[in-house]
């Protein structure tokens, strides 16, 4: 054997075999050199280098401020501690997760445990509490869990509970008993927050009548400062003049509300020399600055007159914007004729065309580290194809392979293996479908076969691996959009060999029947979709002509059957894929500065005077008797 010759022994045993010793000595009173006690009667033998590992409260009592002296002896430390404000169940846990670093929690300790364990600086358990309180939020408690934690001083599990009463306000508003307690200066920090989720104002204005009569002797005289932290001005006309209207503002202090009101109606008339007077940091602009969005769609990828740029895109429907979004590094997908399907916190784009030919690849952005990451790739190559989530589970259909030709195979990714399978067939081959979920199946209408242009429709039952027919559709498509809402499948425009469409039908999944609908503006194909806040948008893509490509965008709102032209893409394409990601957490890196996004310019100003040209005579004249009553 040679001298120099050595081993480095790691065993991977050691700290446990080490811990579970400890505790055995702990519990057989073995080389304890402390005991603490509770004011409860719990006394409990421990080693002071265990506690002071654990916590740094224990660590300053042994260790400094608390070493006496005795005569002739030097310094000797304490032995003998009473814990104040602790019950003895409570000491117990902590001492027990010290020596083990094992400790229940649960909904019946947890409020107990967490200040325990914030007093004794026990980082690792205030950090799990709070982690377990975070995953019980929901509408009725968020409240209570977020002053529990201001209380405390538990910083992320106060900004997680704050920013869930924010994403969910209305609902909590609706049925928490919680809400009916806040504080006035609580319920407007609340309402002041940019992030507070409403899709209409007026339905926050609501939730503050509901709190100011839950108490109204004493909560009226704080109607004006909550006015104040509406956004009155993003309000559509109609809201406006009811806020007006409203009783609860003659029964408060009338003339704190005016300026309030007189700013946002000049704004509304379109005084804008009168609104330019405002003061940039007077409190009076937060009624002119719309809330952010906490759901976005996101376009990526498609075709121009130029190629296939690197475009990535998201749309703030609180102010009908999109920007431009930057992502650093080699995997932003340049493709065409792909999908996008929105997952968890990432954003998947499966297969489609690339520079040169059609891919397998897929890749998928992380919305939260903004960056794109690679995953597995399809068994085959797919474009124009259809990409649906449904479960957790990602399903890519049919496509088009330039050696196979048109595909009637389907394949289904689970992300948590990052592994795509094989399912069951279509019944038919389809390139250019449509596709969307609806009630746990998976519906792929019309496309193109190689030969004909199809309006064949087909369901698959996930539960049951299986595709069975449907209905056929009014009419042949080809490069449609298929989208659900409610018990209804739409589908948009699209190709029917002849000349592209700009008729819609729709399928009612009760009657089994197709009808048709209010047509689109203009006739279209190759164009993205998808849903959000219950209203259907409709994106880019082929107009009618010789491949003309469009950066128009449309608004359809299935409720009232009428559409409503949005803000262009930033640039045209066809081919493009966009999805809608849901309830986004780093909300500033996809919405534009506040200072554009304020409405104090003079779009929502002209969609206003619009509003009011469609109204009728005796509306628009209804309406400026009551501006004309604030300025009296």
């Amino acid at each position: 054997m040679h001298a120099s010759s050595s081993l480095l022994l790691e065993d991977n045993t050691h700290a446990e075999s080490v811990r579970r010793a400890w505790n055995n000595m702990r519990i057989l009173g073995l080389a304890c050199d402390a005991v603490l006690s509770t004011k409860d009667g719990g006394m409990f033998r421990i080693h002071r280098a265990i506690m002071s590992c654990c916590s740094t409260y224990f660590r300053t009592i042994f260790t400094t401020s608390l070493v006496e002296t005795n005569i002739g002896d030097g310094p000797q430390v304490r032995s003998f501690i009473t814990i104040p404000n602790v019950s003895a169940s409570m000491l117990e846990v902590i001492i027990q997760y010290a020596y083990t670093g094992v400790t229940p929690i649960t909904e019946d300790n947890v409020e107990e445990l967490l200040p325990a364990a914030d007093q004794f600086s026990v980082l690792g358990l205030v950090n799990a509490c709070g982690n377990f309180l975070v995953k019980m939020l929901d509408p009725q408690n968020c409240i209570g869990i977020w002053r529990f934690a201001k209380a405390y001083f538990v910083l992320d599990l106060e900004k997680e509970a704050f920013r869930y009463i924010l994403g969910h306000f209305l609902e909590v508003a609706e049925i928490s008993r919680e809400f009916s307690d806040l504080s006035f200066s609580n319920l407007n920090i609340i309402l002041k927050d940019d992030l507070l989720n409403a899709e209409e104002e007026i339905s926050v204005w609501n939730s503050v009548k509901r709190w100011v009569y839950h108490d109204v002797a004493r909560r009226i005289r704080y109607v004006p400062k909550l006015l104040a932290s509406i956004r009155l001005a993003v309000m559509s006309l109609d809201n406006f003049q009811a806020i007006i209207k409203d009783p609860i503002i003659s029964k408060s202090n009338y003339i704190q509300c005016r300026p309030y009101i007189a700013k946002v109606a000049k704004f509304m008339l379109q005084d804008i020399d009168e609104v330019q007077k405002l003061d940039e940091k007077s409190e009076t602009n937060v009624l002119f600055q719309p809330r952010l969005p906490h759901n976005f769609i996101f376009c990526i990828g498609g075709l121009n007159h130029w190629g296939l740029p690197y475009l990535f895109e998201a749309y703030d429907s609180r102010v009908d914007s999109w920007k431009q979004i930057e992502v650093e590094g080699p995997l932003l997908p340049r493709v065409t004729f792909h999908q996008c399907v929105s997952l968890d916190k990432y954003i998947y784009v499966i297969g489609g065309t690339g520079v040169l030919l059609p891919t397998n690849s897929c890749c998928r952005f992380d919305t939260e580290e903004m960056k794109f990451e690679q995953i597995s790739p399809m068994h085959e190559t797919r474009c124009f194809l259809c990409a649906v989530e449904v479960n957790g589970k990602i399903y890519a259909i049919g496509g088009y392979d330039q050696n196979d030709g048109r595909s009637k195979t389907a394949e289904c990714f689970v992300p948590e293996n990052n592994q795509w399978t094989y399912i069951a067939s279509m019944n038919f081959k389809r390139s250019d479908a449509g596709s969307c979920h609806i009630r746990n199946r998976i519906i792929v209408a019309g496309g193109y076969d190689g030969y004909e242009y199809l309006n064949s429709v087909e369901v698959y039952y996930v539960e049951f691996d299986q595709w069975c027919l449907l209905p056929d559709m009014n009419s042949c498509r080809c490069g449609l959009a298929c989208v659900a809402v409610g018990d209804y499948i739409f589908a948009f425009g699209g190709f029917d060999g002849k000349k592209r469409l700009q008729t819609v039908e729709k399928y009612d999944v009760c009657n089994k029947q197709w009808f048709a609908t209010k047509p689109m503006r203009k006739p279209k194909s190759n164009f993205a979709s998808t849903v959000l806040e219950g209203k259907i948008y409709l994106m880019g893509g082929y107009q009618e002509g010789t491949n003309i490509i469009t950066e128009d965008c449309e608004c359809f709102d299935p409720s009232t059957h009428r559409w409503k032209t949005t803000a262009p893409l930033g640039l045209g394409r066809a081919g493009i894929a966009a999805c809608t990601h849901r309830q986004v957490k780093n909300v500033k890196d996809y919405t534009l500065d506040p200072e554009s996004r304020s409405i104090l310019k003079k779009f929502l100003a002209q969609d206003l005077a619009q509003e009011m040209e469609n109204l009728s005579l005796n509306d628009v004249n209804e309406s400026r008797l009551t501006f004309d009553a604030i300025f009296v």
